[in-house]
């Protein structure tokens, strides 16, 4: 099981290295993340956030941790601000998945 998850965690690096974007922390560390406009979840549709969120983001696990994300962190991906309305992560997978809200 730990070569199958170092394995994804290493081809997300990689896939995010080329192809993301960086994402700013709460503390002002970065990290690489694949954004993408929206991706919808069941865990995300009942929590009744849907409506509010825009935006989604994968990171690696020990990189939300790094940057100290929370629920409800500021983060900046982009230029833009966003607010960390959910996180999604299942502990299987060495990603988490943040649902985020521009930050007006």
């Amino acid at each position: 099981m730990s070569e199958m998850f170092d394995g994804l965690q290493e081809a997300f690096s990689e896939i995010a290295a080329q192809a993301g974007a960086t994402l700013t922390g709460p503390n002002a560390l970065t990290c690489d993340a694949i954004a993408t406009p929206l991706l919808k979840s069941k865990l995300l549709r009942d929590s009744g956030l849907m409506p509010e969120v825009e935006s989604t983001a994968e990171i690696l696990r020990t990189d939300m941790t790094r940057l100290e994300i929370v629920d409800r962190a500021l983060v900046v991906i982009g230029g833009v601000t966003f607010k960390v309305m959910l996180i999604e992560d299942d502990g299987a997978d060495p990603c988490v998945r943040l649902h985020l809200k521009r930050s007006r």
